[in-house]
C-alpha cells in the first residue's frame, strides 16, 4: 500500500488459525491484561481507551493550567521490540497469565518466514525475508505482548516521576506534568526503552 508521503506500507496477513486461536486468548485473558495495564496504559481490553485519555488530559489540563503535555511515539516500536524481553515479563508477572508462554513461544521463539511478493510489469517476484524480530501484523495478542515488553520502563518511570501522569495507546505515550520536569521524565524514559530494543 502506498503511502501519502511516499513509500510503501507493507501489510502483513497472518494465518487465520493461528488469528483465531490468538484472539480466543484475548477474550480469555481479558480481565488479566486489564489488571496488569490499567492505570498506564489503555489499549489492552480496555473500552474506549483513546476517549479516557483525552478527556483525562483535558481535566488534568483544568486542574493544573500550567502544566504541560508531551505526546512520544516509540519508532517501529511493533517490528523492533525484543522477543526475549516479552518471555521474560510473561514470567516475571506469573499468575495465570504463564498459561499462554507455550502459544507464544511456539510463534515467536523461532524465525519465521515473510513472504513479501513483489509486482511489477514484467515479473512477479517473492523474497522470503527471515522474520525474527518484533510481533506478527495482524497478532490480536499483539497490542497486549508490546504492552507486556515495554511495562517496566512505563512503571519505572512512574514510580520515578510520582507527580507526573503516562496515559498511553500501546507505543503512544503522553507525559503530563509540570514543564520544570518533563524533560527529565523524557530522557530516562529513553533509557529505559533501549534496554528493550526500543528509541523515541
Amino acid at each position: 500500500m502506498t503511502k501519502p508521503l511516499g513509500g510503501v506500507h507493507h501489510i502483513t496477513m497472518g494465518e487465520t488459525l493461528y488469528r483465531f486461536t490468538s484472539h480466543f486468548l484475548c477474550l480469555q485473558f481479558r480481565d488479566t491484561f486489564v489488571t496488569h495495564f490499567y492505570a498506564n496504559q489503555f489499549e489492552v481490553a480496555i473500552k474506549g481507551g483513546c476517549e479516557i485519555i483525552i478527556h483525562g488530559i483535558i481535566c488534568t489540563l483544568d486542574l493544573h493550567p500550567n502544566w504541560v503535555v508531551l505526546q512520544l511515539n516509540v519508532v517501529n516500536a511493533f517490528n523492533l521490540v525484543l522477543r526475549g524481553v516479552i518471555f521474560q515479563e510473561l514470567r516475571v508477572l506469573g499468575g495465570d497469565i504463564i498459561q499462554i508462554i507455550p502459544f507464544v513461544h511456539a510463534f515467536y521463539a523461532f524465525e519465521f518466514p515473510l513472504f513479501y511478493n513483489h509486482h511489477n510489469r514484467e515479473v512477479d517476484v517473492v523474497v522470503v525475508i527471515p522474520y525474527a524480530m518484533g510481533l506478527h501484523q495482524g497478532d490480536p495478542l499483539r497490542g497486549a505482548l508490546f504492552a507486556l515488553a515495554h511495562l517496566r520502563a512505563l512503571h519505572s518511570i512512574v514510580n520515578f516521576f510520582p507527580s507526573c501522569l503516562f496515559p498511553s495507546i500501546t507505543d503512544d505515550i503522553n507525559i503530563i506534568g509540570p514543564p520544570s520536569i518533563i524533560l527529565s521524565t523524557y530522557e530516562h524514559f529513553q533509557i529505559k526503552l533501549r534496554a528493550i530494543g526500543l528509541s523515541i
